[in-house]
């Protein structure tokens, strides 16, 4: 702006008079030129000289084409002062919403959800973005925006933005080149669409989205990590809230999940201490690094023979966490005399709590029975038909258990017949589907023991049953000819 702007009658240029009547003669002559510098046009503006302010909203105004939030009068200079044109700190900002005029602005300054606290509330937050010393340096009120573009791409929007296409999305911070603000590296979620809760299906429809369970209002970037994760819950009460819901989980085996014990009788585990819903490199959300307490561990589960580890340092997915369990504790050794695959056949994620260990009769009747078989007090009482069907006709007789066993005894009765004791027994929850429904049949694996051999010399061994047929043992002390038909079924 030169002096013959608003000062035409006077002066033609910056230095050139051209009516000195008009001129050193006691009275403020305001005329102005109506000449456009830049996109500011000073036109038929008027000045009063009273209020010792000017009417022309080109040069005065928001920032925006509109008015100013405060007209500025020549004799005080605080009204001009940064502000006063528009709002353009949070500080000023915080009792209107009338920031300077782009999109970026009021996420940047203002709202809640943006860096507002990084940022800061002078004109040191216009500096993080734009080229500004003063007032009334040649880079202010110019007509055009300068903005320093590596100051936004390199670190807050590495994957870049574009201010009026609004909101900037949440995989534009936490996916790809990460953002770094304030000293702070955004969290990675790259997994999020490709094995966390954003995967395509019909399965993760209700939290494909980041708004899903966040909060995408509220605050969220303050430079220290870890303490605004836009959630209201984060327990097991937000979790339950989908996956109890069958229009939200459609899938049967994930819905109604339970929670994990933390201690003898303490149900109370957090689903977020082993999934991470944003995705894994792990199956099923797992996290890579599992902490319980003090104890940690680096997780690698692939497949479920994962879920124990059978070296050193016995530290698979379950193993991390157990110190009073049965088996598979936490750095010990205790490959044999347990099932090492099919866990999760025997230890369901729906049980009373996760994984709680199914008793023999969870699965099948104790013992299995035969078709037409009824229990009755002292006779078998616990038993029922096994879910797949026919196979149980050698366990009603009286020579092979005895009628008044109870669950609580556990495998040593089937040992006689099932040698390889209960390391060898992994159930199918294919087969063991619940309920009185014969799913399909399925063969018996049956060990003698070595004990009960008829001829030493020879080898032992039981023929497994084919779908039309009952097995047969050979060479088995208990029986001088071959073995009788257990039942009709097969």
């Amino acid at each position: 702006m030169n002096c013959q702007n608003c000062h035409y009658a006077t002066l033609s240029g910056p230095s050139t008079i051209k009516d000195k009547s008009v001129h050193v003669d006691g009275v403020k002559t305001v005329v102005f030129n109506g000449v456009a510098r830049g996109t500011i046009n000073v036109g038929s503006g008027t000045y009063n000289v009273n209020a010792a302010t000017c009417s022309v909203a080109g040069c005065h105004g928001d920032g925006r084409g509109g008015a100013p939030v405060t007209t500025p009068q020549w004799v005080d200079p605080t009204t001009g002062a940064c502000g006063k044109c528009h709002y353009a700190t949070p500080t000023i900002a915080a009792t209107s919403a009338q920031t300077i005029g782009t999109n970026g602005h009021a996420a940047h300054l203002t709202l809640d959800y943006g860096p507002k606290a990084i940022l800061g509330a002078t004109v040191s937050a216009c500096q993080s973005c734009h080229t500004y010393t003063t007032s009334t340096a040649a880079t202010h009120v110019n007509g055009s925006v300068q903005v320093v573009s590596a100051n936004c791409t390199s670190s807050c929007h590495k994957n870049g933005a574009t201010w009026t296409s609004g909101r900037v999305t949440c995989e534009s911070c936490h996916t790809g080149l990460l953002s770094v603000i304030g000293g702070k590296t955004a969290p990675a979620k790259t997994n999020f669409t490709a094995s966390g809760h954003g995967q395509a299906g019909a399965g993760f429809d209700a939290s494909r989205q980041c708004a899903s369970c966040h909060d995408a209002d509220n605050g969220h970037i303050n430079g220290t990590s870890g303490d605004q994760k836009r959630i209201a819950v984060n327990d097991y009460t937000l979790c339950a809230g989908c996956h109890n819901d069958a229009i939200k989980v459609p899938t049967a085996t994930r819905r109604n999940v339970t929670r994990h014990a933390v201690d003898l009788g303490n149900y109370t585990m957090e689903c977020k201490t082993c999934h991470d819903v944003h995705g894994t490199g792990n199956r099923a959300m797992v996290r890579t690094t599992l902490v319980f307490g003090a104890l940690t561990s680096t997780i690698s589960y692939a497949t479920t023979a994962d879920l124990v580890q059978l070296q050193a340092p016995y530290r698979g997915v379950c193993q991390t966490c157990h110190t009073k369990t049965s088996h598979y504790r936490r750095g010990v050794n205790e490959g044999a005399g347990h099932p090492t695959t099919g866990c999760l056949n025997c230890h369901s994620h729906r049980n009373t709590f996760a994984f709680k260990p199914k008793a023999c009769d969870e699965c099948h009747g104790y013992p299995p029975t035969p078709r037409g078989f009824v229990a009755s007090q002292a006779n078998y009482s616990t038993a029922r038909l096994e879910n797949y069907s026919g196979g149980g006709g050698a366990h009603v007789k009286l020579g092979h258990l005895m009628s008044n066993l109870r669950p609580s005894q556990g495998f040593t009765p089937c040992l006689t017949c099932h040698y390889d004791g209960a390391a060898a027994h992994v159930g199918d929850e294919s087969v063991w589907a619940g309920g009185s429904t014969q799913q399909k049949k399925s063969a018996v694996n049956v060990k003698i023991d070595p004990t009960y051999k008829f001829n030493a010399d020879k080898g032992q061994w039981y023929s497994k049953q084919s779908p039309d047929a009952t097995g047969s043992c050979w060479n088995v002390s208990c029986h001088f000819q071959p073995t009788p038909r257990w039942s009709d079924d097969k």
